[in-house]
């Protein structure tokens, strides 16, 4: 057999060089230390070296058989040439040690440096049984390496081995390069373009002749056709035979035994009318038992169907409703007999395939195969019949199957119920009618059980949450066939069910199935609601409640104000309303804005507003904005579902005028043990287009390449979202020192202000990716009103702290030194509580702050004196009362338990209506905050 020159070989001379090292000699298939000169031509291989990858250079056809003569292996296997062409081998220990170990894998490198100057550092060993762990990189020349995969760097032994294993072709054969070491420095990216090498031309067999014959054990499941391979009429009789003619051979070609050959429905040869013909006589017969073997390119050869994949399963669909076809799925011709029925023939399989009891196929109107005009089919054989049974699958892309749904016969797919069916209108006598699309599938009875029997029956029930929990209480078992009695009732969005009633609910098998006839059609087919005993599973957060007092009678449904709302739970004597929980739940603040779509009440018990939705009413309206009742300190204290939170959407105890922070997305850089699990990456944030590598490393760049100014080198990456970071760069992950320090001077514009995440480690371990999203900060100043007193009742956000006129300040709680991330201190309550009001905690570590400053007689407290202004505050106005405001102690921050983030996040204000403004005090503290996660600060 030929062999191909290898990939790389060392330069020779006369007294060590051989043919095999000659691609010329080599592509002859010579061996030995010299080339004979019956080659046809100089190869001077004694004299040259050899070349890596040299293309042979052959003058003829003639000539290459003169000098092949009889050393050419004339067998199909001998002239396929050498596939290995292309593989590099793998590398020595020192050819690898000067590379960075990569942790998240070379294939998420997409950077040609740090591709060739890495090796795979992943935990896995081996992956398809393929070497992973310390193999060398490998850049595919800047496109994808492989079949289903756009990466373009891969490790080395995966590229090498895994073709036709765990992918289906290695793209980058010829351009790829290994990343290696030389003198201890990785080798530098070269051009480089292989090629393979030339075939040797043999005397060929047959080339129509399959690479192997079938064995026994392949034809063992095939059945003996007595009448011969020649007698056989259809594809599936033949290929699912061999032949048991007793006929042993014809002109020295073998016939019994041999496996039966199918010519693509046409003739096999050029002296008979046989479609079919055993293997060694229609494959190797042509010149000597026949002139022209007529079916090179489209024949097929007899296999066991076992050993064949299944393309197509039967779905996990109900089949039991179908009635049986006695005569077959075969002589059903229409739409409505086809998609109700199963095989009943007697006949249990054909061509390899189950029929008997397979669900009958339609194939919408129109032949389903190639071999006959049936419309209707049985499912195995089909669907996986093709190439097998019968040569084309016609409806393989509109056909449809007969399955239940509720009992009743209904048009599915493979994956879904069907909403329409080509050829399906008229429905014969004998066939029942298929379900609508549109029909629900029926809860089962075990979920019903909660559902409380309606006496006067679902028809009587006007409004959701009694419909959404009931069912049918009437002694009817059914009505005109449709069942009434024990059937869950359906609410129909609050509209008419039927064009025959006002009934806004009804039960279910009645709505389903009694249009044309119980009433001429139900209307509510896109809006109804079926009950059952399923409900959101929003869980009750792990806080403190025994603060909390019990509402009024009428629950938190009736409580108006957020202050009441959220110190309260509720206070109804029923503990549930259907499935949901009342009696005692903390209520919910609803952002100011109604609940749900079922009343216009603005607080709710928890589990009956975050998981009443489908169930008591259609719509949560205020999934965004809701607020929890909890305790903190033994003090009523709002709350998310991830924690408390003080700023409460929907109330407000001034009004305000916003003031721009511009440095709302800075946050502190990670510090300490934030830092000891990040990679240092050599070859810099900005080379890395992968997100978990961005947030699991750190810059490790000469600090010297930058200069003295900004920091770069042990910086943490920041990743920005998966778009460019910054003005200038496509770079999608850049240090995080530049991105908080560099705008306006390294580059012009920091595009991922609102959506960037740091690399820090938590625990050990690097933090996932997370949705990050900040806004710009708003502080407010108040703008009517005395302050010289505080407004009456609690409060809910950071009253405004003014330093007494002339210069002094007033104290403000500020985080303390070296305050871990996330532990910055939560908003201050006024100092002076009005008795009979529950006051809202502060935050561990917050310092006491006064509510407003107390006059004196060096320091008297001035007071804003209104003054109208009938024009809206101009730009001008704005910049003076920013170059008065001063950096003072958050307003409003926000604790994040899983990522340690501190942040107002608040609208930004796109215009401003006209007020009454007071006058303007110089030092009036705007309220600044600094986020010290997140990126935001206000």
């Amino acid at each position: 057999m030929a062999t191909a020159p290898p990939t790389a070989l060392a330069g020779g001379n006369a007294g060590s060089a051989s043919c095999s090292a000659h691609s010329g000699c080599s592509a002859l298939g010579l061996t030995g230390d010299c080339c004979p000169s019956l080659s046809g031509k100089d190869l001077a291989c004694c004299d040259e070296p050899a070349q890596e990858n040299a293309a042979p250079q052959v003058q003829t056809l003639a000539d290459l058989g003169a000098a092949a003569g009889d050393a050419v292996d004339t067998s199909v296997a001998a002239w396929h040439p050498d596939n290995s062409w292309w593989k590099t081998e793998p590398p020595q220990s020192d050819e690898t040690s000067c590379l960075m170990e990569h942790r998240f894998g070379c294939d998420v490198i997409a950077h040609h440096l740090t591709c060739l100057g890495s090796r795979d550092g992943r935990a896995e060993a081996t992956i398809d049984g393929l070497k992973i762990r310390g193999q060398p990189c490998v850049w595919c020349g800047g496109g994808p390496c492989r079949s289903g995969s756009i990466s373009l760097c891969e490790p080395l032994d995966y590229l090498m081995n895994g073709e036709g294993k765990a992918f289906t072709a290695f793209y980058a054969k010829p351009v790829y390069q290994a990343a290696k070491c030389k003198d201890g420095e990785p080798v530098p990216p070269q051009r480089i373009f292989r090629q393979p090498p030339l075939p040797v031309i043999p005397t060929l067999a047959p080339w129509w002749l399959p690479e192997s014959r079938p064995d026994e054990d392949m034809l063992g499941c095939l059945s003996t056709l007595s009448k011969g391979c020649f007698q056989a009429e259809t594809m599936g009789e033949c290929l699912m035979s061999k032949d048991g003619s007793g006929l042993d051979k014809i002109k020295g070609l073998k016939v019994q035994g041999e496996a039966c050959v199918w010519c693509g429905g046409g003739l096999c040869m050029s002296n008979s009318s046989a479609v079919c013909a055993p293997f060694d006589y229609a494959l190797r017969g042509e010149g000597t038992a026949f002139p022209l073997f007529y079916a090179k390119t489209n024949y097929k050869v007899a296999s066991c169907p076992q050993e064949r994949k299944k393309e197509h399963h039967l779905p996990a669909f109900e089949f039991s409703c179908l009635q049986e076809a006695e005569e077959g799925c075969h002589k059903l011709t229409d739409a409505a007999s086809c998609l109700s029925s199963v095989d009943g023939s007697g006949l249990t399989h054909k061509d390899g395939f189950r029929i008997k009891g397979q669900p009958c196929v339609w194939c919408n109107g129109g032949a389903c195969t190639s071999d006959s005009w049936n419309k209707c089919e049985p499912f195995d054989w089909v669907m996986n019949g093709q190439g097998q049974a019968y040569n084309y699958h016609f409806g393989v892309d509109r056909y449809t199957l007969a399955g239940c749904k509720n009992d009743r016969p209904a048009a599915i797919s493979m994956k879904e119920y069907r909403m329409t069916v080509d050829g399906y209108s008229i429905v014969p006598l004998d066939a029942r009618p298929l379900v609508p699309f549109w029909v629900a599938q029926k809860p089962a009875p075990e979920t019903l059980k909660c559902l409380k029997p309606a006496p006067g029956g679902c028809n009587q029930l006007r409004d959701m949450g009694s419909c959404m929990t009931s069912k049918d209480g009437r002694s009817m078992e059914s009505f005109m066939g449709m069942k009434i009695a024990g059937e869950p009732c359906v609410w129909c969005g609050g509209i008419a069910c039927t064009t025959n009633s006002t009934s806004l609910c009804e039960p279910f098998d009645y709505l389903m199935y009694g249009s044309h006839v119980a009433f001429d059609d139900f209307v509510a087919k896109g809006v109804y609601k079926v009950s059952d005993c399923e409900k959101g599973d929003v869980k009750l957060p792990n806080y403190d409640y025994q603060c909390l007092e019990k509402s009024g009678k009428g629950g938190c449904a009736n409580i108006w104000n957020a202050e009441e709302c959220l110190a309260s739970k509720d206070g109804r004597s029923v503990s549930t309303v259907g499935v949901l929980q009342v009696q005692d739940q903390p209520c919910v603040w609803c952002g100011g804005t109604a609940c749900h779509s079922g009343k216009n009440a603005l607080c709710e018990a928890f589990d009956f507003a975050l998981n009443g939705e489908s169930t008591a009413f259609m719509t949560f309206f205020a999934s965004d904005t809701f607020r929890l009742a909890a305790c903190k300190s033994g003090k009523p204290t709002p709350a998310t579902l991830k924690g408390f939170d003080s700023f409460v959407p929907g109330w407000s105890a001034l009004p305000r005028i916003p003031m721009f922070n511009h440095s709302w997305y800075k946050t502190p850089a990670p510090t300490g043990n934030e830092l000891t699990c990040l990679m240092d990456h050599w070859y810099g944030c900005d080379k890395v287009g992968h997100e978990d590598t961005c947030l699991g490393s750190k810059d490790a760049q000469p600090q010297a390449l930058f200069g003295p100014g900004i920091q770069i080198e042990g910086s943490p990456c920041a990743w920005c979202g998966g778009g460019p970071c910054i003005s200038g760069s496509t770079a999608l992950c850049q240090p995080f020192s530049l991105l908080m320090q560099g705008e306006g001077t390294n580059f012009t514009t920091f595009f991922a202000k609102n959506h960037y995440q740091v690399a820090r480690c938590k625990n050990g371990k690097p933090l996932p990716p997370m949705p990050t999203k900040t806004s710009p900060q708003i502080v407010y100043v108040p703008v009517s009103g005395s302050l010289a007193s505080p407004p009456q009742g609690p409060t809910l956000e950071r009253p405004l702290v003014l330093p007494p006129v002339g210069g002094a300040t007033a104290d403000v709680a500020v985080p303390p030194a070296g305050d871990d991330i996330g532990s910055s201190p939560d908003l201050v309550p006024l100092s002076a509580e009005p008795p009979g009001l529950p006051p809202l905690a502060p935050l561990p570590g917050a310092a006491p702050v006064p509510a407003y400053p107390v006059a004196d007689a060096a320091h008297p407290v001035a007071t804003v004196a209104p003054v109208a202004m009938a024009a809206p505050v101009t730009p001008g106005a704005m910049a003076a009362l920013a170059t008065t405001a001063a950096p003072s102690q958050p307003l409003g921050a926000s604790e994040d338990s899983d990522r340690g983030i501190s942040a107002l996040t608040l609208p930004p204000v796109a215009t401003i209506a006209p007020l009454n403004l007071g006058t303007i005090i110089p030092g009036v503290v705007a309220g600044a905050s600094e986020d010290s996660d997140s990126g935001s600060g206000a």
